[in-house]
């Protein structure tokens, strides 16, 4: 579920922590596209508009995937958060909330061009593809989520942290931490997002769709 639509439900008593897709982008139909394809027009809009409702979580700070999209996305959200009053910090790139999990991004695209999306990933997540061509799934997972729980968890954390990120992090994480299958819960909506916050020193909090699970550290999946 997009972020705008569950904003209400993001706590604003203690810092949090968001992964989220970027915004619309163009169809992406060749391999180079897969880090090319830039946002729409429509993708522009939404991403200021969910900046100004994000507004009454500032400070923000805002992070973001090396390709070029989610760069767009993060700037957009801080045009619209300003405009509407919030304190806002473009941090810039974070390379794990990218695709480091795919150490053959050129092969690794071929596939998903050839045989669509979801057959990939399941291969992936069963363990079945080559070492050369991705990480383990479940460990790429954990280190999503250890990016929101290290922002959470710094001495100087308040306010929101956003990390625009991309639609395989979004399913990795609700796969393995909050046990969402894809077939189940569809393919991530553009600007979807899982929200982390800490319930106590020990406890970390992972939201979807207003669906929560806690975890207590040390984190193990």
């Amino acid at each position: 579920m997009e972020l705008a639509k569950v904003i209400d439900t993001i706590p604003t008593d203690r810092p949090s922590a968001i992964l989220v897709r970027h915004a619309e982008r163009k169809p992406i139909i060749k391999v180079q596209d897969a880090v090319d394809a830039p946002l729409v027009q429509a993708g522009k809009q939404a991403a200021q508009s969910l900046g100004k409702l994000l507004a009454n979580l500032s400070p923000i700070r805002l992070f973001h995937s090396p390709v070029p999209r989610c760069k767009q996305t993060a700037e957009m959200i801080s045009q619209g958060a300003s405009s509407a009053g919030a304190q806002v910090s473009l941090e810039g790139e974070n390379f794990t909330i990218g695709g480091p999990y795919m150490r053959d991004w050129n092969t690794a695209m071929g596939h998903v061009l050839k045989t669509g999306p979801m057959p990939f990933i399941k291969d992936w997540f069963a363990g079945k593809l080559p070492d050369e061509l991705a990480k383990d799934a479940r460990e790429s997972a954990s280190e999503q989520v250890s990016v929101l729980l290290e922002q959470l968890t710094a001495p100087d954390a308040s306010g929101c942290t956003l990390n625009v990120t991309h639609d395989w992090n979004i399913i990795l994480v609700r796969h393995f931490f909050l046990g969402l299958e894809l077939e189940k819960v569809g393919w991530p909506h553009y600007m979807e997002a899982v929200v982390a916050s800490m319930q106590d020193s020990n406890t970390l909090r992972l939201t979807w769709a207003g669906k929560s699970k806690d975890f207590k550290l040390p984190l193990m999946v």
